[in-house]
C-alpha cells in the first residue's frame, strides 16, 4: 500500500486550501460557496483520514502486540516492586519518628530538668543506587474551612479550582434558567460539516 496520497487529493488539498486562505463572505452568494467549500473540505479530511487509517493498521496492530507484551512483564514486576518501595518507606519513616521522639525527649528534659539527654540517632546508610526523597502535598481535610480562608482573604482564589464538568452538566440540565453567582454561561457556535 501507498503511504503517499494519490496526485488527484494532493492536488485538491493544494486548490482548496489556497482558495480557503482568502476566502471572505460578504453576501448570500460568498456565503454558500464557503459553506460548499467547507464541505468539500469535510469530506476531503475524511478521503485522508482513511487513506492513513489503512497505512497506519498494520503498525496499530504491531504497536498493540509489543504493548501487550510488555505489560505482561511489567504486570510480573510492578506488584514486588510496590511492595518493597512500601515496605523500605515505611521503615524509613519509622526511623524518622524515632529520631523526633528522641529529640523531643531531649528538648524537654532539657527544659524540664536542665540536664542534657544522650540522643540516639539512628543511623540510616543510603543503598547505593537509590536516593530517598521526601516531598510534601496538601490534604485538604475541611473544604468549608477552607473556603472561609479564601473568603477572608488568607490566601487566594486560586486554592478553589472550580469543578467545570460538573457546572457544564447544570448548564446543560437547566438551560436558560442556570444560575451560579460567579459563573456565566457562554454560548459557542459550531459549523457541522457532513
Amino acid at each position: 500500500m501507498a503511504t503517499t496520497l494519490p496526485v488527484e487529493i494532493v492536488r485538491e488539498v493544494s486548490d482548496m486550501t489556497t482558495w480557503a486562505t482568502t476566502a471572505a463572505i460578504t453576501d448570500q452568494a460568498s456565503y454558500e460557496a464557503c459553506s460548499e467549500a467547507l464541505t468539500a473540505l469535510s469530506r476531503l479530511r475524511r478521503t485522508i483520514q482513511t487513506h492513513f487509517t489503512q497505512v497506519k493498521r498494520p503498525i496499530t496492530r504491531a504497536h498493540k502486540e509489543v504493548v501487550a507484551l510488555e505489560k505482561a512483564e511489567l504486570a510480573k514486576v510492578k506488584p514486588a516492586e510496590k511492595r518493597l518501595q512500601k515496605t523500605v518507606s515505611a521503615w524509613l519513616t519509622t526511623q524518622d519518628a524515632i529520631l523526633r521522639s528522641e529529640q523531643a525527649d531531649a528538648v524537654r528534659a532539657l527544659v524540664e530538668g536542665g540536664t542534657p539527654v544522650d540522643v540516639v540517632v539512628p543511623t540510616v546508610t543510603p543503598v547505593q543506587g537509590q536516593q530517598r526523597r521526601q516531598r510534601r502535598r496538601a490534604k485538604v481535610t475541611d473544604m468549608t474551612a477552607l473556603i472561609a480562608a479564601v473568603a477572608a482573604g488568607t490566601v487566594g482564589p486560586e486554592v478553589l479550582a472550580p469543578n467545570l464538568p460538573v457546572l457544564n452538566k447544570l448548564v446543560q440540565q437547566h438551560g436558560d434558567l442556570f444560575e451560579v453567582p460567579g459563573v456565566e454561561v457562554e454560548l459557542l457556535t459550531t459549523v457541522v460539516s457532513r
